[in-house]
């Protein structure tokens, strides 16, 4: 499966999960428009940045993104879906203009010596095409 396909995927699964479990709330307004979508007693847990899960789907949303991370390690495997997805991350968080792989790859440390050496090709390449 190449990089696109496996983020594709993941977003549907995402989206689906998030509709059936969670809602986001930034005002007292919004978090009580956001209990209605579900029965009344139902319990749930912050999670951050305004999402709101249902506690008893929790653990699933763990696994959920656990196995998402764990296939997405499978796809780095094959180096050409790595550069694709270098060049792809790169360019979304603007590192052409910044110099930066840190906000494209805060998990820089812990990729292998090759990853990391596609990783500062394409920073290099998008560098040099934004001066």
């Amino acid at each position: 499966m190449t990089y696109k396909e496996t983020t594709d995927k993941h977003q549907k699964e995402h989206d689906k999960f998030v509709k059936e479990a969670m809602f986001f709330a930034f005002s007292d307004k919004q978090f009580e428009e956001g209990l209605l979508k579900f029965p009344k007693d139902s319990k749930f847990y912050s999670v951050g940045a305004g999402a709101f899960i249902l506690q008893d789907r929790f653990k699933e949303y763990k696994s959920l993104l656990a196995r998402q991370k764990e296939e997405l390690k499978e796809v780095r495997k094959d180096l050409n879906e790595f550069r694709k997805e270098a060049s792809y991350q790169l360019a979304n968080h603007e590192a052409g203009y910044t110099g930066r792989y840190n906000d494209a790859f805060p998990e820089f440390d812990e990729l292998n010596q090759e990853q990391q050496k596609i990783i500062l090709q394409e920073l290099k390449k998008q560098v040099r095409s934004s001066c």
